[in-house]
């Protein structure tokens, strides 16, 4: 992204993080620091794991007395728990918080919408999770996914690929949709996990989306039970993916699986075409294999609104106007209202900090675990038996299996 200084703004940010170890996340951190004059960063999964709780807790405030942070961004995962709702909400008295939720067509009943309490606005990739967060008192904003037009632009290659898919073909019922198109006489390339090309750079991904006549894109979410728990009803969910976006900035047309608000993102019929079905995905594909200038048409149409609206130079600034727009509004009047926790949040909460007591004393951090303990005790008791329980077994299961679920 160009860095004109012009463009900058004076706030002093703080972003909360919870890994390193997320291309996206790490994309969002550079795009934010080179907007923020004071721009400061904490990967949360490696201060918890190296100091526990108490001390990320002081390490959080201590940045934000010293720098004179007077805004905080969180951009946690699903299974982040170790940091409570009540301390986020502590924040609000000293600077202004966001919460950055990517998942929420998943993970709004189970972890979002508890943590939302807390802040002054939310950014939330769910277009329908606006209005949920609205109906609770909460300030939301949507943001679909935005790229840099340094990394994702056209190609001037030939299409010599007639459909292609890059992505975890293991996820839901992606497979079986392109053995079945395969099965119809359809050549197919797949790329990424378990697929015969295995995983590809962004570049290559780039030449691929360039080099196919039509790009495909699943939208049927794959939830993790140990957030959600035993809710079958998410396996038909379906979310907005940024694959459109990319597949957009490279000129190619996209071809994607419904969901009810992609008409928000692009416009169907003239910036990206669905599918409902197998057998509507194989009458889309031969139609638009059959008539290569349509594909085009559509490909030039979202090009110009992903260059207008979603890169990320553009898009960034929109945003943020809309956050400086809304906590300017609403002020600190949210301050004192009370916390609401549910057993089955608290539940996963103890399970969080059970997990992360086991890494300390794994690695013989003894006070930082007698620490998390202590965070953990904190809830109601069933919460704490039940959670204590479940992250004990996790535990078990993941030395059984040589996993380490904090890197």
């Amino acid at each position: 992204m160009e860095n004109d200084s012009r463009k900058r703004s004076a706030q002093r940010v703080l972003l909360l993080m919870a890994t390193k170890n997320n291309a996206y996340l790490n994309y969002h951190r550079d795009c934010f620091e080179q907007r923020f004059d004071g721009f400061y960063c904490l990967v949360l999964a490696d201060t918890l794991r190296e100091s526990g709780v108490k001390r990320t807790q002081s390490r959080i405030m201590e940045i934000i007395e010293r720098e004179g942070i007077n805004l905080v961004i969180v951009m946690p995962f699903a299974l982040n728990f170790e940091i409570s709702v009540e301390f986020y909400a502590s924040l609000k008295s000293r600077a202004h918080l966001v919460f950055w939720f990517f998942d929420d067509e998943t993970y709004f009943d189970a972890h979002s919408k508890y943590y939302a309490q807390a802040a002054d606005a939310v950014v939330t990739t769910d277009l329908l999770a606006v209005s949920a967060y609205q109906k609770l008192g909460m300030t939301a904003i949507s943001y679909f996914s935005s790229y840099s037009k340094d990394d994702y632009f056209p190609s001037n290659v030939k299409k010599d690929i007639d459909v292609s898919f890059v992505g975890n073909v293991a996820k839901q019922d992606r497979r079986a949709f392109l053995e079945f198109l395969s099965k119809e006489g359809i050549r197919v390339e797949s790329y990424g996990n378990e697929t015969p090309n295995g995983p590809i750079s962004m570049d290559r991904m780039r030449e691929v989306f360039s080099r196919s006549k039509i790009n495909l894109n699943f939208t049927k979410i794959d939830p993790w039970t140990s957030v959600c728990g035993d809710d079958p009803l998410l396996a038909r969910a379906r979310s907005n993916k940024g694959r459109p976006i990319e597949i957009a900035l490279t000129r190619s047309f996209c071809l994607s699986e419904y969901t009810p608000t992609l008409n928000q993102l692009f416009v169907i019929g003239r910036e990206i075409d669905v599918f409902h079905s197998r057998n509507d995905l194989l009458e889309k594909v031969r139609h638009y294999l059959a008539h290569p200038d349509a594909g085009e048409k559509i490909a030039a149409s979202a090009y110009q609104r992903a260059i207008a609206e979603y890169e990320s130079e553009t898009y960034f600034s929109a945003i943020f106007n809309q956050i400086d727009s809304m906590i300017n509004r609403s002020g600190h009047e949210r301050n004192n209202v009370p916390i609401l926790l549910s057993r089955a949040f608290e539940t996963k909460a103890v399970r969080g900090l059970t997990i992360l007591f086991f890494v300390q004393v794994r690695h013989g951090r003894f006070l930082p675990a007698f620490d998390v303990m202590l965070e953990a005790l904190k809830y109601r008791p069933l919460a704490v038996i039940q959670g204590m329980y479940l992250g004990t077994i996790r535990m078990f299961l993941d030395i059984l299996h040589r996993v380490n679920p904090w890197g």
